[in-house]
């Protein structure tokens, strides 16, 4: 299984290389992207099952969507909070069809730790 891990931080994210840890963990063949250079080609170049992402800003909410709009291949998605709106993003991806998580679980968000 193959998953690409978009980057929408810097490139040397702090937050990219944990998940590159954890997908390698599980055996997955993972290819880390930014946000700024990822299009909807590198599915099909790199024959991705999977996309894991994160985003803080509206802009890469939106880059998720038309990700999602464009492709069948799931997105995981992982709000970073401290922007604000965030549960607000969380209800839009969510009905949009992405699977998106928050760093902390409640009652009515997936956290970290389902996403883990």
């Amino acid at each position: 299984m193959k998953i690409g891990i978009i980057n929408t931080l810097k490139k040397d994210s702090p937050l990219a290389t944990v998940y590159t840890m954890i997908c390698q963990s599980a055996n997955l063949e993972t290819t880390i992207y930014h946000a700024d250079t990822f299009t909807p080609q590198n599915i099909e170049q790199d024959n991705l099952n999977y996309i894991l992402m994160y985003g803080a800003t509206e802009t890469d909410d939106g880059l998720a969507k038309a990700i999602h709009k464009h492709s069948n291949v799931p997105i995981l998605y992982y709000v970073i909070p401290g922007y604000g709106k965030h549960n607000e993003r969380y209800d839009q991806l969510n009905t949009a069809g992405i699977e998106v998580y928050h760093v902390i679980k409640t009652e009515n968000y997936r956290g970290s730790e389902d996403l883990i």
